[in-house]
């Protein structure tokens, strides 16, 4: 396994195919944790090592980390997943390696903690809520509408909105939740990068969600790149992040920040210290020509400095439409071979197989697929994802009624 001709090793927790060759390609020797390995591309094996290991437990990941390092040194641990990021900050700070601190990867992931940390800068009024008792205190105080979701969710999972008392009658809160007042307006994603202090915007992403009733009202239809914005409104979104991540003091890296563009100015949401999900990187690659996951690479592996290279040129629209289909079973689909044919697309990756059942859209996981198209702006390329999606078709088993899977 050691090979003396490698410029680095790295240790990655989770990571995609798309990553790994990345990494490959720098002469890097890959290390891989993943949860489970089921599912990982059996072509990766020979060049990268998997280990299968649930790094939930700290204290037993970093003795996991700590007896591979003492067998084969490792130069950096990364990840782009959500899950490992507070992991992985705490395991880099007990090595002495390059990343994020510990401090900044908990107040991401608690978004109470982070409406605490920028109540100064950007007020949201919000609580932590055991119970209906404190969620109706909170009613009382602020009135509706307002949103109710997990403290630490990810993925549009469990994320309503009570417009009423009979709203939270219908709502049960198992879990520490976080309650807090509903942002009117459009909502936008901002990509970044920041070294040592300094941060670069390097798209604004436009999202629009599916919206056809209370479930699907959060979960994203499709995204765009760059946003289609007036050059005020874009400034403002900016602006408004830059100063955001110097709050939560964010020094190196990628974030994700997702905000809404209200009457009175942007309103951050959530954030992420990791490139966006939903295939948005690369909808940024195509539009930008810029790599967040190259980027990322080369600051904590090799610690190039690159940032004062990035330059705000949008060469072309880029965007992303999900499919979501009548619930049931599935006898076969048509229209594939004509929708790739269309000038354009550049994939589309349908998940959906004759004899599977289609589930109603409750969250990001119950969509069918994608498809990704660029055009001379967003607003073309998301025209032709919308003609790529209309020409396919489903069609059902009449007896195989909707299984009724509950997320």
């Amino acid at each position: 396994m050691f090979n003396k001709s490698i410029d680095k090793r790295v240790l990655i927790f989770g990571g995609t195919p798309e990553i790994y060759k990345c990494l490959l390609e720098k002469n890097v020797e890959v290390f891989a944790i993943q949860k489970d390995l089921k599912n990982i591309d059996k072509n990766m094996e020979p060049s990268v090592t998997f280990y299968e290991f649930d790094y939930k437990n700290l204290e037993q990941t970093l003795f996991f980390v700590r007896e591979l390092s003492s067998e084969y040194p490792i130069d950096a641990i990364i990840t782009f997943t959500e899950d490992a990021q507070e992991t992985v900050a705490a395991i880099n700070e007990s090595m002495g390696l390059s990343g994020i601190s510990s401090k900044l990867a908990k107040v991401v992931k608690d978004k109470s903690l982070m409406r605490d940390v920028i109540s100064d800068f950007s007020p949201v009024k919000s609580v932590v809520v055991k119970d209906k008792d404190e969620l109706l205190d909170f009613v009382s105080n602020n009135g509706f509408p307002l949103i109710l979701k997990p403290r630490y969710g990810v993925g549009s999972r469990g994320i309503k909105l009570l417009e009423s008392l009979e709203d939270i009658k219908k709502v049960e809160i198992e879990e520490i939740m976080m309650v807090e007042e509903y942002l009117m307006g459009k909502e936008f994603s901002v990509e970044s990068f920041s070294s040592e202090g300094i941060h670069k915007i390097i798209a604004v992403t436009e999202k629009r969600v599916f919206d056809r009733n209370d479930e699907s009202k959060f979960v994203e239809e499709a995204h765009l790149v760059p946003a289609i914005l007036l050059d005020k409104d874009e400034n403002k979104i900016i602006d408004y992040v830059i100063d955001f991540l110097n709050r939560i003091d964010l020094r190196d890296g990628p974030a994700h920040t997702e905000i809404i563009l209200t009457k009175t100015g942007p309103k951050v949401i959530e954030t992420h210290t990791r490139p966006g999900g939903d295939q948005i990187p690369e909808l940024v690659k195509l539009s930008t020509g810029i790599d967040i996951y190259e980027l990322s690479i080369d600051k904590f592996v090799f610690n190039k400095e690159k940032i004062n290279d990035l330059k705000k040129m949008p060469v072309k629209g880029a965007a992303i439409k999900f499919f979501t289909f009548s619930p049931g079973k599935v006898i076969d689909l048509f229209g594939l071979e004509e929708a790739v044919k269309i000038d354009g697309i550049v994939r589309l990756d349908l998940t959906i197989k004759p004899g599977d059942y289609i589930n109603p859209v409750k969250r990001s996981g119950d969509r069918c697929g994608y498809v990704i198209a660029t055009g001379e702006d967003a607003y073309h390329a998301y025209e032709k994802c919308l003609k790529a999606a209309n020409l396919i078709k489903v069609t059902y088993d009449s007896e195989g009624v909707y299984n009724g899977y509950d997320y």
